[in-house]
């Protein structure tokens, strides 16, 4: 009896623990983009803030992570940061595929992170 409810617990016992799993990484891996897109919008809104000095301080708060590398273009709003007056709005946003972030676990069930995306916007104003 025991190993007839082991049988019919398992899949369903080891389908949640899968779960848990590729949310938890999939979380991690969005506080780090988030963190990112902070920290480059926080180098946006300083004065004389070039486009490459934003990448560069987005991948330098990402470096730790083993999708660094994989990250999409960093996008900002307004693209040149330096041309907007104090006190106005500059936005970077931060993207990454699923798949650089987390295993894709839960595929053999049909839920999968195919062309899905992890994406942070932050929002800062000009100093």
């Amino acid at each position: 009896m025991l190993t007839l409810e082991l049988v019919l617990a398992l899949p369903i016992l080891l389908l949640v623990v899968l779960a848990a799993i590729e949310f938890s990484i999939l979380l991690m891996g969005n506080q780090a983009i988030s963190a990112a897109a902070a920290i480059g919008a926080r180098e946006a809104s300083m004065p004389g803030a070039t486009p490459q000095r934003v990448q560069v301080a987005v991948r330098r708060a990402l470096k730790p992570w083993r999708f660094a590398g994989k990250i999409d273009p960093v996008v900002l709003d307004p693209p040149q940061p330096a041309q907007v007056p104090s006190g106005q709005p500059v936005s970077v946003t931060v993207r990454v595929r699923s798949l650089e972030v987390a295993p894709d676990l839960l595929k053999f069930v049909g839920v999968s992170l195919a062309g899905q995306q992890l994406s942070s916007t932050y929002v800062a104003r000009k100093e």
